[in-house]
């Protein structure tokens, strides 16, 4: 359901753009019996809900032995410092994308522009990776053609799983699953200023 519903907002926004350009018929309405949505509150999204203890130990583990667990553990973290982003949203941050603490970005799949103000655990990770003559915040995508979008992921979410099997975690460590346990945890607790800041 996740992948049908990834599709048809791709397709969607897709018709949306061709519109705004002209390019579709004057009179044009989505079907309202498509949906585009996947419910969050669905078994498999409970299950990809990490508590704050757990987030706790992946940001405090010492990964520093093995450079590309570190990096996998960084990006993870920031995406939650980030009040929940998508791994592809993450790749393609540039530097441009940084006014001050203000992170300004539009979301690759549903194409709506967010502003999120970064504390200074989220800073300290683009500090980091930060390097003179590079484009993108993060050194995930190098370039159009020299790195794919699945091997740049695969980088990422091979060590992810490694940190999870390190932490002993009732279940497998994925990218989304940041996403998740941001919306989680400012759902039921009011001290989420602490990874914030």
């Amino acid at each position: 359901m996740a992948t049908a519903s990834s599709y048809l907002r791709v397709l969607h926004i897709v018709l949306k753009r061709a519109e705004k350009e002209n390019l579709m018929p004057k009179v044009f309405y989505w079907p309202s019996d498509i949906k585009t949505t996947v419910l969050r509150n669905s078994p498999k999204s409970e299950t990809n809900v990490l508590d704050i203890k757990t987030i706790r130990r992946i940001e405090q583990i010492d990964l520093s032995y093995d450079e590309s667990l570190e990096f996998a553990r960084d990006v993870f973290m920031f995406g939650f410092y980030a009040q929940g982003m998508e791994f592809i949203d993450v790749a393609n941050l540039r530097i441009s994308n940084l006014e001050g603490n203000v992170l300004t970005y539009r979301r690759r799949l549903k194409g709506n522009e967010r502003n999120v103000i970064l504390g200074e655990k989220a800073l300290a990770i683009i500090d980091k990776y930060f390097r003179d003559g590079n484009e993108y915040m993060f050194p995930i995508l190098k370039g159009r053609w020299l790195y794919s979008y699945p091997v740049a992921k695969a980088r990422v979410m091979v060590p992810l799983r490694k940190i999870g099997q390190i932490l002993n975690l009732p279940c497998k460590l994925t990218f989304g699953m940041n996403i998740y346990s941001w919306h989680s945890i400012i759902r039921t607790t009011n001290i989420t200023e602490l990874f914030i800041t």
